[in-house]
């Protein structure tokens, strides 16, 4: 599973998205600093073990390698085919 923020090509052009994606990083890179305090916090407010949620974040991949690339496409064209998003010729990574 992964989550991706798009934009349409104008957009990737603007000073608010490259803010925005800026903040998105230091966001990620203050989460990854205080994962163990904040583990803590979460674990007592959602149910679950510091470790557990330790362990888990520690194995989320901030990369779109290869293979999640091609499952991307997959699914952008399944959703084209079901009517469910247009079809989507290429993919342009920014940032």
């Amino acid at each position: 599973m992964y989550a991706l923020w798009l934009v349409t090509d104008r957009a990737a052009t603007l000073p608010q998205t490259r803010d925005l994606h800026a903040r998105f990083l230091a966001n990620r890179d203050g989460a990854a600093a205080n994962a163990a305090s904040l583990a803590v916090r979460a674990g007592t407010r959602y149910g679950f073990t510091a470790s557990r949620l330790r362990s888990y974040w520690a194995r989320i991949s901030y990369d779109l390698d290869a293979d999640m690339l091609a499952g991307l496409r997959l699914f952008l064209e399944h959703a084209a085919d079901l009517g469910e998003a247009p079809r989507v010729d290429s993919i342009r990574l920014v940032g």
